[in-house]
């Protein structure tokens, strides 16, 4: 006789467990610090190997301790907090940072990943998984270190800049005023010299004028045109004929300049050449090269209506 028992879930229970416990063992042998704490106190069940090159200390070493006996104290609530607080929570995994002090002395800046597999067959307790931080940290601080500093900078260079553009205005407002009454002056300069060229002007009309015409009253008919000449130039003394006459071209002979005012007044080539004593074909060539030197040749501009313009 024989009895016979169904066991197939048992197997299949146990090779749950069995590929349940290769792979944490898998994870824990990754390089993860891996720590297994039954209750909120901190007892540790389990370390990974990867805890030597990491903290310096080997498994064994800390196997039944207590996790935060190597906690910096500034961390060391912070730490008690998170671990209670996922023990009140299975299957939940919640990270924060803590300062862990290595076994030479020096304090390292952890990451921490926890969750609570209390209800694991294979592993019960808080699973947590940490990583240095350190060198990271190390660079963020410097990192914001820099930042403020360029803050700082931009900061003062932004006031700098404000000085120096509120010193801009108040030299550009100087300026302005400075622009104004300079104006002011030019322009009673101007009214000035208008009232002296109108007292000039007033002086040759009541003093030379009549003294021409008693001239005129005892020379020849012939010699008259001078005396035209003479009263013309006197009573455009004050004009700007001139002065606009050299701006046009500052190459013009004396000899031209006294053409073109003898052209202005209305004389003819003959009349020039008469009372300059020379032929009409040297006059002809003079006013030739007065109009290439005042820039009209060979355009259609009347000499003489050109010349009468600029006074």
């Amino acid at each position: 006789m024989g009895t016979s028992i169904d066991i197939s879930d048992r197997k299949r229970a146990e090779n749950a467990l069995r590929e349940s416990e290769i792979w944490y063992r898998s994870l824990i042998e990754l390089g993860i610090t891996v720590y297994s704490v039954v209750d909120a106190g901190g007892k540790i069940l389990y370390e990974s190997p990867s805890i030597e090159p990491v903290f310096g200390y080997k498994p064994a070493e800390l196997l039944g301790g207590n996790i935060f006996d190597r906690v910096h104290p500034d961390s060391k609530d912070h730490a008690r907090q998170k671990v209670e607080s996922l023990l009140k929570r299975p299957g939940v995994i919640d990270n924060f940072e803590i300062l862990y002090r290595h076994c030479n002395g020096n304090i390292l800046e952890l990451e921490v990943c926890g969750i609570n597999l209390l209800d694991n067959p294979v592993i019960k307790g808080v699973v947590l998984t940490t990583h240095d931080i350190t060198e990271r940290k190390r660079v963020e601080r410097e990192l914001q270190l820099v930042s403020k500093e360029l803050e700082s900078r931009v900061s003062t260079r932004t006031k700098q800049l404000a000085e120096a553009n509120k010193e801009l205005s108040l030299e550009r407002e100087t300026l302005q005023q400075k622009n104004i009454a300079l104006k002011e002056i030019l322009n009673q300069i101007e009214d000035e010299k208008k009232r002296i060229a109108i007292q000039i002007q007033a002086n040759i009309d009541r003093i030379s004028i009549p003294i021409i015409k008693h001239m005129e009253d005892r020379i020849q008919s012939k010699d008259k045109q001078f005396i035209n000449v003479l009263r013309d130039s006197l009573k455009d003394i004050t004009s700007p004929f001139l002065s606009k006459l050299e701006s046009k071209s500052e190459s013009l002979t004396p000899r031209e300049i006294e053409i073109c005012n003898m052209i202005k007044s209305g004389f003819t080539t003959k009349q020039i050449a008469s009372s300059l004593n020379k032929s009409d074909q040297t006059v002809l060539k003079q006013r030739k090269m007065i109009r290439k030197k005042l820039g009209i040749s060979n355009k259609k501009v009347n000499l003489a209506t050109y010349l009468i313009k600029l006074d």
